[in-house]
């Protein structure tokens, strides 16, 4: 599983959740409301997260490329049990306060 790695202890109980248009499933198309909704509602999920890749401009003084990351919301990190090996991770204050902070990986590092 794609999560393993992660720790997760059961992995067959991740979910991907997306809205439905033409009859073809969109990545990352569920609204914010509705996530809202998934969060506040009875539901048999532990916990609701939400991310989107997001293609952007990565620049340093020799070059420019454009670089897959991913967006979250500060549920992301807590609910698949990812924490920071310096810094912290990303999590609801980072939410609620529309502040532009990154979490980057060793690798890209």
């Amino acid at each position: 599983m794609l999560f393993a790695d992660l720790g997760i202890d059961d992995p067959d109980r991740v979910v991907s959740i997306a809205s439905v248009s033409n009859g073809r499933s969109r990545e990352a198309a569920i609204t914010e409301p509705d996530l809202d909704h998934l969060r506040a509602a009875p539901t048999s999920f532990t916990a609701v997260a939400a991310s989107v890749v997001v293609f952007q401009p990565v620049t340093s003084s020799a070059n420019a490329e454009v670089t897959p990351t991913e967006a979250v919301d500060g549920s992301y990190f807590k609910t698949f049990g990812i924490s920071a090996v310096i810094g912290r991770a990303i999590d609801d204050r980072d939410h609620t306060s529309r502040a532009r902070v990154a979490v980057v990986s060793h690798e890209f590092w």
